[in-house]
């Protein structure tokens, strides 16, 4: 696929889109809705036709190839076109460039941040988190749908194939474990990006993200793999069954034979519910430690009215007993 840009009517200008170290390209969304940026790599991109659906990776929005350049890149062709238009359509800007222009403004940001886009679910949706641009390239994530093998990269979490649309349970939980694990890089990268307090107020807020998304990335795991083992999801009278440990547990038992305790053992299980916890506080309650957070964890380290404060340690450990835990889950399918 070519990266001529069109102005109907008038011109069709060709200019060149340079690709990242590892060959691929930036997109962003045009929906208004969501304006998220993300990458894809060039030779799957060149592959698709004109007629191809694309699929914006976190809100799903569909439109054709053509409609996904990014606010930088429709700012060199702006300013390409008005280059050129200088000597062919002198009189005619406005005309020409009028739509353009309205796109460009309408997506423009920030030239020293991106919005990366969290994937906690809860009552109250968090607000977007601005991410300095020197500290993008220890953050991208990047992998391959399992379904049709496009390659694509994002900031934050994304939930869908660009090419296909599918929703990639498995890939998508493991890239949220590599988020998780580079939380020492991240926030090294930060530190010289912003300086050290300012840093470690937006390393907080990543560290607190990444403990609430394990959790909700676990729960569609666990959700994916008790529907291979049942055939159906749990009844809604559970309600979030995979959100509470013990009541999960219980019926991975019931389906399988196995507990979660027969997977990680009792100390790690009781550690992994510290963790659960915490998330829930995190989510509901602004990190905020009550008696049934006290309760719920066993966590004798916090009483009520203190605060919650999420440790690189806490990212790592907790990451890694995710993973032990969704690996005896998938060895425990049929």
């Amino acid at each position: 696929m070519s990266n001529n840009f069109k102005i109907p009517g008038e011109i069709e200008l060709s200019f060149p889109v340079e690709t990242d170290a590892d060959g691929y390209y930036d997109k962003e969304c045009p929906s208004e809705n969501c304006l998220s940026k993300f990458k894809v790599h060039q030779d799957d991109w060149k592959a698709l036709d004109e007629e191809s659906t694309i699929h914006c990776p976190f809100c799903r929005h569909e439109a054709g190839p053509r409609s996904w350049w990014t606010t930088e890149q429709l700012e060199q062709a702006k300013q390409m076109a008005l280059e050129q238009a200088k000597h062919i359509f002198s009189g005619h800007l406005d005309k020409m460039l009028g739509g353009m222009a309205s796109d460009f403004n309408r997506r423009q940001r920030s030239g020293s941040f991106i919005t990366m886009k969290m994937d906690y679910r809860g009552f109250n949706a968090p607000e977007p988190v601005m991410v300095p641009l020197a500290a993008v390239d220890v953050m991208q994530s990047k992998i391959t749908c399992g379904s049709c093998g496009f390659r694509f990269g994002f900031i934050g979490t994304a939930y869908f194939c660009p090419k296909c649309g599918h929703h990639d349970i498995e890939a998508i939980f493991a890239a949220h474990l590599r988020k998780m694990r580079k939380m020492p890089e991240t926030i090294e990268a930060l530190q010289v990006a912003l300086g050290r307090d300012e840093a470690a107020n937006l390393a907080n807020t990543l560290m607190e993200e990444a403990i609430k998304g394990g959790v909700t990335q676990f729960e569609t795991i666990a959700r994916h793999y008790y529907v291979l083992v049942t055939g159906a999801l749990p009844s809604r009278e559970k309600g979030n069954l995979f959100q509470r440990l013990p009541d999960a547990s219980a019926e991975w038992r019931s389906a399988t034979g196995k507990a979660f305790e027969d997977i990680i053992g009792k100390d790690d299980l009781g550690r992994l519910n510290v963790y659960f916890q915490r998330r829930h506080v995190l989510g509901h309650n602004d990190g905020h430690v009550d008696e049934k957070y006290v309760a719920t964890s066993g966590d004798t380290s916090y009483q009520p009215a203190q605060r919650i404060v999420v440790k690189v340690g806490d990212v790592l450990d907790f990451a890694d007993i995710l993973e032990r835990l969704v690996n005896g889950l998938r060895e425990s399918l049929p």
